[in-house]
C-alpha cells in the first residue's frame, strides 16, 4: 500500500495500523497498531520551523537539554535537528508493516545558533519500522571529516495513564532528579505522582504498566536514560494533560556524550513493543 504524503506529514498504513512522521524533525507523531494510539501529543501543539512541540518522538541532537555533556553553553534546549525538515529517501508500506528512512545534515541546520560548533558535514539518518506489535527507531549520526562531541536522545511522549502507571527496569541505577535537585539510586517499580525529571547514569530495558496494559522499551547504543513528567505545576500543558503521558528517553547525554572520530559514526536505537 503506498504512503500518503502531504507537505508536512508522511502517513504509512495497512491492516496492521498507522504510522505518521512529520517532516519537521523527522518526528514520529503517531503509532497506532490496530488503531490504538500509543503516542501522545499535547492539545496546543503547533509544529513550525525553528521550534519544538510536546508530542510524538522528537529527536534531540547534536545536544540534549542544556548540553550537559558539552563544554560550552548551548543557545536553546534539545539541539538542532528537531527544528528543520528532513527528507524522505525511502519508504514502503504493506499489510504487515511499514518502513521509512529520512535524512538531514548540517547544511539544513547551519542557520541556527550553535550549528557552528559542529562539523559542516555532520549527517543524520533515521530509519523507522512499525507493525502491529513494534515500533523501532534507529538514528545514525556520521562525521565524515572532523572529530566532534555530540549528544543525542530519543524523547518519546508515551500515551500513559500516569496515575496507574508503574515503571520497572531502572532499579539499582543512580540518578539525579532535576525537578527537585535530589540524587539517589532508583527503586523499582517507580510510580509517578508529580513532577519528575530523572537523568540516569545508565540505560536499561524498561516496562511501563498502566490500566491499559504494558509497553516495553529497549535501547541500543544508549548510555543515558531519562524519565520525565512535568506534573501539575508545569504551565506548558492543558489541565490534567500531565496525567496522560510519560516520557522515557534513551540516548547519550551528560557523561554519556559521544566522541566521534573523523570518518566515524554512532548508531542509537529504541524499540517499543506492545505486550
Amino acid at each position: 500500500m503506498p504512503a500518503t504524503v502531504s507537505a508536512d506529514v508522511h502517513r504509512l498504513s495497512g491492516r496492521w495500523g498507522r504510522l505518521d512522521i512529520h517532516a519537521l524533525g523527522a518526528t514520529v507523531t503517531s503509532w497506532a497498531p490496530g488503531g490504538v494510539e500509543q503516542l501522545f501529543t499535547c492539545e496546543d501543539a503547533e509544529p513550525s520551523p525553528g521550534r519544538m512541540w510536546h508530542g510524538g518522538v522528537p529527536i534531540c541532537a547534536p545536544w540534549f537539554g542544556s548540553g550537559m555533556g558539552l563544554d560550552w553553553e548551548v543557545p536553546f534546549r534539545h539541539g538542532l535537528v528537531s527544528r528543520v525538515a528532513w527528507q524522505v529517501v525511502h519508504s514502503t508500506s504493506g499489510d504487515d508493516g511499514a518502513t521509512i528512512v529520512l535524512r538531514t545534515d548540517a547544511r539544513s541546520t547551519c542557520h541556527l545558533a550553535g550549528s557552528d560548533r559542529f562539523p559542516a558535514d555532520l549527517g543524520y539518518e533515521l530509519r523507522v519500522e512499525a507493525d502491529a506489535r513494534e515500533l523501532a527507531l534507529s538514528l545514525t549520526i556520521t562525521s565524515p571529516t572532523q572529530p566532534t562531541r555530540i549528544e543525542a536522545m530519543f524523547h518519546p511522549y508515551l500515551a500513559t495513564d500516569v496515575p496507574s502507571a508503574r515503571l520497572t527496569g531502572l532499579g539499582g541505577i543512580s540518578y539525579r532528579d532535576y525537578s527537585d535537585g535530589t540524587q539517589g539510586v532508583e527503586v523499582s517499580p517507580l510510580a509517578i505522582d508529580g513532577a519528575l525529571d530523572r537523568v540516569y547514569d545508565a540505560a536499561a530495558r524498561v516496562t511501563i504498566q498502566d490500566s491499559s496494559g504494558s509497553l516495553d522499551l529497549a535501547p541500543e547504543g544508549a548510555a543515558t536514560a531519562v524519565v520525565w513528567n512535568p506534573g501539575i505545576v508545569d504551565g506548558g500543558f492543558a489541565p490534567r494533560e500531565w496525567q496522560r503521558f510519560l516520557c522515557v528517553e534513551f540516548g547519550n547525554a551528560a557523561a554519556g556524550a559521544v566522541d566521534l572520530q573523523a570518518g566515524g559514526s554512532h548508531r542509537l536505537g529504541i524499540r517499543l513493543t506492545r505486550a
